[in-house]
């Protein structure tokens, strides 16, 4: 009879360990499904975006990449996408005087866009094309995130100032 109750006793205690544990266990997939559940929240916004950017990457040519390259002073939508183009191939910005503030400098993604994206416009439709979304560095979304959803970053408005842009 003392093995009986020295047996539910441990029972007992075996039990309890294993509600605690499964309790932690529910709580722990709460928390994976919410991650998880917020992921393809943001999937789901995501894809229709890079659906535009696969259609206008299609239809871009390499003469509206040399058109691009010649431009001498580039309308602020080009500016802006060869910015974002600059960061998610992370070429770094050049540094330079800041004209509206003496001695400060600013960063300057159109002479790098120049220098090192538009130097090689067929590279570029290459690199464009190869480009591996489904694996860009933690650091470039961080990078890349204030750009998207500004309106003036939308295709339709790049579009107005170049096709090559868009």
């Amino acid at each position: 009879m003392v093995v009986i109750t020295e047996d539910k006793a441990k029972a007992a205690i075996t039990q309890e360990a294993v509600a605690k544990q499964e309790k932690e266990a529910s709580a722990q997939a709460a928390v994976a499904q919410e991650i998880k559940d917020d992921a393809q929240k943001d999937l789901d916004e995501a894809l229709p975006a890079l659906e535009v950017a696969v259609q206008c990457l299609k239809s871009l040519k390499l003469s509206h990449i040399q058109e691009v390259k010649a431009l001498a002073n580039p309308p602020g939508g080009v500016k802006l996408t060869l910015e974002a183009i600059c960061i998610m191939f992370e070429v770094k910005p050049t540094m330079k005087n800041d004209p509206e503030r003496p001695g400060k400098k600013i960063t300057d993604y159109w002479e790098s866009a120049k220098s090192q994206v538009l130097s090689d416009p067929k590279g570029l439709l290459e690199k464009l094309f190869a480009f591996d979304k489904d694996n860009i560095p933690e650091k470039v979304i961080t990078n890349i995130e204030p750009y998207i959803g500004r309106e003036d970053f939308d295709p339709a408005v790049i579009k107005k100032a170049s096709v090559a842009c868009e």
